[in-house]
């Protein structure tokens, strides 16, 4: 935790609701950027959201957020109220999701001397307290991923120009100023995908898909006048909202798959994504397109299907939003070696599919996964499968620790023409007789230094 960190924590008082007529009433504690503290005995819920706009709370300690949410509000609906910047700290929450009692908690941590009920504001206190010594869960509504959507200018009519001279200006200015972000983004080297509906004068609408924090990116942009342009920006909200340590860097580690159904994914990326998931056995296992589709919403969509081992994309260069959806499972993207015929693809889909609406995004992705399966490289289909990284290091540390002290291959060598087909009909199996001292002298000996 910073020393000059500046933190608010708060506490509803008693008999206050959000369902009552005269709203929720809150006690509250603030320490701010120079050290000072301050504390507020009653605040409405108003007064309380515009004090932490106009200090800009990098912190908001709570013991139960649910508190001061209204009815049929959510978490996150509640943070759109919040600074891009601030991060809503649920203080008694563990890492598995339960909640602790606060006054255990505080006792525990020697902020109190006794587990006595205290006031709301000595609560608040002991709410900063806490998160002073990192104490907390950090809830995060947001995806990591910002959209920028620039459309023709605010409130504009053609006053006295003629139909065409307005579109034309309109255009001209989309086109200019989604230019000018474009500029901004790159000479910060932001990874984004790019969506520009493009006309005969400049464009209709402009969409930039960023693989940064909303703050990161307004950051950048904040010194940039983009009138008379209406330029939007957000974070997709997550479907569930998830925690981590308050004193955790944000990062997304090594993920571990066992026992879980493997899959092939076709991913057509833009204002709609269209996506593709194929089992291994070349079966489709359900297609869709989706607006406004983030890469975290993916993720929980593919959840109940299995695990990606292979994506795909129908075109070269591959987008940003396949790159970093591959990055998260630490996967290869497979790109067709040709470029693919709209009849070629319409084939594709057709054997597929026998749903007869499906839009071009739904379309280009099942021809990317089904072109992926029929040219994949068989020699990696074995039984049982390639394993996960952390599976492998485990196997390596089993070795180094003398649990596994004899290394063997099962050599069942296959004809040519067992390999030489598609995937799904593709005998199990790789040349492993050949190549075995030659990964066991470099995995064990070179890169673990055995003897």
């Amino acid at each position: 935790m910073k020393y000059n960190s500046s933190i608010i924590g708060f506490d509803v008082l008693p008999m206050a609701s959000t369902e009552r007529r005269e709203g929720v009433k809150i006690a509250a504690f603030a320490v701010f950027e120079d050290g000072s503290t301050k504390e507020y005995s009653v605040l409405t819920r108003n007064k309380f959201l515009n004090l932490i706009k106009k200090n800009s709370f990098e912190y908001i300690a709570t013991d139960n957020p649910s508190e001061i949410i209204r009815k049929g509000e959510t978490i996150a609906s509640f943070c759109d109220n919040l600074p891009t910047d601030s991060n809503l700290v649920h203080v008694n929450l563990t890492e598995s999701g339960k909640t602790v009692n606060l006054m255990e908690l505080m006792f525990r941590h020697e902020i109190i001397t006794n587990r006595k009920k205290l006031s709301a504001v000595k609560t608040a206190k002991g709410l900063v307290k806490l998160v002073q010594k990192g104490i907390g869960m950090i809830l995060e509504p947001y995806e990591n991923e910002t959209l920028i959507k620039i459309g023709k200018p605010k409130g504009s009519s053609k006053g006295g120009w003629s139909q065409s001279r307005y579109q034309r200006n309109n255009e001209e200015v989309v086109f200019r100023e989604a230019n000018k972000i474009k500029n901004i983004l790159d000479q910060n080297k932001f990874e984004y995908d790019e969506i520009i509906n493009n006309t005969k004068y400049g464009a209709k609408n402009a969409r930039y898909h960023v693989f940064e924090r909303r703050n990161e990116v307004e950051k950048i942009l904040s010194n940039s006048n983009f009138y008379p342009a209406k330029v939007n920006i957000w974070s997709p909200r997550k479907k569930l909202v998830t925690h981590k340590k308050l004193d955790a860097s944000s990062f997304e580690g090594e993920r571990s798959f066992s026992g879980i159904r493997r899959l092939i994914v076709g991913i057509d990326p833009g204002m709609t994504t269209g996506v593709a998931i194929l089992n291994l056995s070349g079966r489709l296992v359900t297609s869709f397109s989706k607006k406004n589709l983030s890469k975290g919403n993916l993720i929980n969509e593919l959840a109940s299907y299995g695990i990606p081992i292979l994506v795909c994309a129908d075109v070269k260069p591959v987008p940003t939003f396949v790159s970093k959806f591959a990055a998260t499972y630490n996967i290869k993207v497979f790109t067709p070696d040709i470029e693919l015929s709209k009849e070629r693809k319409r084939s594709y889909a057709d054997q597929l599919i026998d749903k007869h609406r499906i839009d071009s995004h739904e379309r280009d992705a099942i021809a990317a996964v089904y072109y992926a399966y029929k040219k994949y490289d068989t020699n990696f289909k074995v039984a049982p499968p390639i394993r996960d990284i952390r599976s492998r290091k485990a196997l390596i540390q089993g070795v180094k620790d003398g649990i596994i002290d004899c290394i063997a291959t099962d050599h069942a060598p296959h004809t040519s023409h067992d390999k030489d087909t598609t995937f799904d009909l593709a005998s199990c199996g790789l040349i492993g007789l050949e190549s075995c001292l030659g990964v066991i002298k470099k995995v064990l000996v070179d890169d673990e230094g055995l003897r």
